[in-house]
């Protein structure tokens, strides 16, 4: 019997199935710390959100205005990457912060009245932005409002990837542990049978047993 090539074909398949269980730690893992991070990030736009409705207002004549602007400082410098803005449902604006200066947030096609959506977008500058929006309506307005708050997820998106690089990283060094654990499981499980393999070619040359 061929020990080398047994050895060589139970390193092969404990190696792959390592790396494959590695990748998919690395992924499950990262996808795992994206989706908190992004719930943690929708949490906190979701209080922006309710902010932005309970400064919201109609006059007696039934237009939208807002009795102050939000204290958050992000709002007032143009192009922050903190925004929020207020449409009708025809997508005309009522109201925006200063930060987005004269651009406009996209807003979800299929929005409807109901909870909340979240979703992600590109803002001024370019900038990927992590939004969340809602269609509401309020007293002595005529018509639903589209209700927007938005902010950078540049930094979400870095420590994303930063955590799945120092996943993986970490992964690959108890990947090589435990193939240098598998090599020398399989080198001293195989003496044995490389000491039969021996005695066997001794038995069949008609040499000595030893």
């Amino acid at each position: 019997m061929n020990t080398g090539s047994l050895r060589t074909r139970l390193l092969l398949a404990g190696g792959v199935g390592l790396v494959l269980v590695s990748a998919m730690a690395t992924w499950w893992l990262g996808a795992m710390y994206e989706r908190s991070a992004r719930s943690a990030l929708d949490q906190r736009l979701g209080n922006e959100l309710i902010a932005v409705l309970a400064l919201a207002e109609s006059d007696a004549q039934g237009r939208l205005q807002l009795r102050r602007e939000l204290f958050d400082e992000r709002y007032q410098r143009v192009f922050s990457g903190t925004y929020w803005q207020v449409q009708d449902a025809r997508g005309q604006p009522l109201g925006q912060s200063r930060s987005l200066w004269d651009e406009t947030l996209a807003t979800p096609a299929a929005l409807r009245t109901g909870p909340a959506q979240a979703f992600d977008t590109t803002g001024p500058l370019n900038t990927p932005l992590r939004g969340l929006a809602q269609q509401v309506t309020l007293p002595r307005v005529p018509v639903p409002l589209r209700v927007v708050v938005a902010t950078d997820r540049s930094d979400l998106d870095a420590q994303v990837i930063a955590f799945r690089q120092r996943t993986a990283i970490a992964l690959a060094v108890l990947v090589a542990l435990w193939f240098a654990v598998l090599v020398t499981q399989v080198h001293y499980g195989l003496r044995p049978l490389a000491e039969l393999s021996r005695i066997a070619g001794q038995v069949r040359n008609g040499e000595n047993v030893r």
